[in-house]
């Protein structure tokens, strides 16, 4: 029970704007449903301690977390608030990567896992394709936000900049995946399948992370992209050579756009081109205003910040500025949100977190093909590029990847087999 429940909440975690009980969404519900049933599960088949809870380099960084959160909340502006995002903080950084690691050990349930991901990531970005295509508002209808002024969508999330990062980690998984099953398989009807199948939900993902507007999400999606590919051509696949040609051109045709007096307004690199505009005339701009207002606000309460209230985007209600913009730094709105012991604790496992994708990646480079592993490396080194500009450190969807190959890199899977 506890792994279906896993799956579900996997599944659900681009339902993250519906929130049905004290501000804990479908996926926070179902992960902490699967908790309860490993803990039953393995009290019924006397599973000791450590096998339940296994222990993680992630854990010291969230007790930190939490002693930082609790102590800024007696200067924060909502007590409540400061110590719900404080719990959430630490249960994610604790006992969720535990969870995650114990569903990680069924070899067989990694697959899946990724699937279920995916699957939900691609449902989201069919949501936002649609309501593009259509002008309907059926992300609005399943959580999301509506169209905004710069014609972003977000699909069933809560913010554009939030589908730019689902994508931007769905897709280096989705090509690894993929790149494998192709060149472990000799059945020419099954690679027929495998190309139609991926090559549908990369046009649907791609396609969306662009509707979203997000620069970074773009930005996240090829580093990890491209990090896929060299490390499955350095091993000799034709297929990923022939798509660093293709992603080669398709760069060349947003450059020549870019630089571009006349574009059309409907084709996909004119959308690009309006993102990098706006970041570049509008949003950068402000943004780098409140990174020098964080730094003023964190030099006159240093060590206790302002409390885990004021960690999102447009919570600086009384602090900055521009309410609306908010700090776009994970590093800043750490700082800014628990002081300087959650600062050091994010610092960590953000440091943590590119040391093991880029060991992993090192790993494959050297011949250890250890399934999964590349994709999840390139999505979480991806996933970090994002979180420094588009802070989503207290998002459970942003760590995916690295706690996922976190679980994988600690069992010491077995190495590829052959796909049947």
């Amino acid at each position: 029970m506890s792994k279906i429940l896993f799956l579900l909440g996997t599944l659900t975690l681009v339902f993250n704007p519906i929130r049905p009980i004290l501000g804990f969404s479908i996926s926070d519900l179902l992960y902490l449903c699967a908790l309860v049933f490993l803990v039953l599960e393995a009290l019924y088949d006397k599973e000791p301690l450590d096998r339940l809870m296994p222990w993680h380099s992630f854990w010291i960084p969230s007790l930190m977390i939490l002693i930082g959160g609790l102590a800024s909340t007696f200067i924060s502006e909502n007590i409540e608030i400061s110590i719900s995002e404080t719990l959430k903080a630490w249960f994610m950084f604790s006992l969720w990567i535990s969870l995650c690691i114990s569903m990680v050990r069924d070899k067989n349930l990694i697959k899946y896992i990724l699937i279920v991901f995916i699957a939900g990531v691609a449902f989201s970005s069919l949501i936002a394709v649609f309501d593009y295509l259509t002008g309907s508002e059926i992300g609005v209808a399943l959580g999301g936000l509506p169209t905004t002024k710069d014609n972003r969508y977000s699909g069933t999330l809560i913010h554009p900049n939030f589908l730019g990062h689902f994508t931007g980690i769905a897709i280096p998984i989705l090509v690894d995946i993929n790149l494998t099953a192709f060149r472990l398989t000799s059945n020419g009807l099954y690679k027929i399948l495998i190309a139609i199948n991926s090559s549908f939900i990369f046009i649907i993902l791609v396609w969306a992370d662009i509707l979203s507007g997000s620069n970074m999400g773009l930005f996240g999606l090829l580093i990890g992209l491209l990090l896929v590919l060299v490390v499955h051509s350095w091993k000799g696949d034709i297929v990923a050579r022939f798509l660093i040609i293709f992603s080669g051109i398709f760069l060349l045709l947003i450059f020549i756009n870019l630089i571009s007096i006349a574009a059309s307004d409907t084709n996909v690199f004119a959308l690009i081109s309006k993102n990098f505009d706006r970041g570049s005339e509008q949003t950068g701009a402000v943004r780098y205003q409140l990174a020098f207002e964080a730094f003023d606000l964190i030099s006159e309460s240093p060590i206790l910040g302002y409390g885990m209230d004021q960690g999102g985007t447009g919570s600086q209600v009384n602090l900055l500025s521009n309410n609306v913009s908010g700090v776009h730094n994970s590093l800043l709105r750490a700082w800014i949100g628990g002081g300087i012991l959650v600062f050091f604790s994010v610092t960590i496992l953000y440091f943590k977190s590119m040391t093991l994708s880029i060991g992993a990646i090192m790993r494959n480079l050297k011949g250890q093909n250890i399934a999964y592993s590349v994709g999840l490396a390139a999505a979480a080194i991806g996933s970090v590029s994002n979180d420094m500009v588009n802070p989503s450190f207290l998002q459970r969807f942003s760590w995916f990847p690295i706690i996922i190959l976190m679980g994988l890199l600690i069992q010491k899977p077995a190495l590829e087999q052959k796909v049947n």
